[in-house]
């Protein structure tokens, strides 16, 4: 999105009830603080673009430290399970997952069955354990679920 269309949208999300928005860092010095009042902030750290080797390889492009500075309220990370970066992903979660706890920032961690063994992504069987992937998220040494700020409403 351009950056000159990014503020408007952020305003319209938060006129229209949105919660909280999650864009990467490059982009939240676009938007004029005050759009955010009464709206949330959650910085996702993680990327990858489609055109590299593994697109669902995703790495940390930002770091807890980073949205503490930009006044996030909680980061998100995104760990596709499946895919042949796998390990290296659980080890960001893990590590951020220990940043917030650090920090007192709530994590969202975005986790989704991708990659070349997954062959229907909508899978039930793969979708349903999601009890699976918050023990994960646990393990790593953050509690869930997360206590919402209580800016944020419910």
């Amino acid at each position: 999105m351009h950056a000159d269309r990014l503020a408007p949208r952020v305003g319209t999300l938060a006129s229209n009830g949105v919660d909280a928005v999650v864009p990467h860092k490059g982009r939240v010095p676009f938007v004029d603080p005050r759009r955010f009042a009464g709206l949330g902030l959650i910085l996702h750290l993680s990327a990858s673009t489609v055109h590299a080797p593994d697109p669902d390889a995703k790495c940390l492009v930002a770091s807890v430290e980073s949205a503490v500075r930009l006044a996030a309220e909680a980061v998100s990370v995104h760990v596709n399970l499946g895919s042949d970066d796998e390990r290296r992903q659980i080890a960001d979660l893990a590590a951020v997952a220990d940043a917030c706890t650090e920090w007192g920032l709530p994590l969202l961690a975005m986790m989704y069955p991708r990659g070349p063994r997954i062959t229907n992504q909508r899978d039930p069987a793969l979708r349903a354990p999601r009890r699976d992937r918050a023990r994960l998220v646990r393990r790593l040494g953050h509690p869930t679920p997360v206590e919402w700020p209580a800016a944020w409403p419910r």
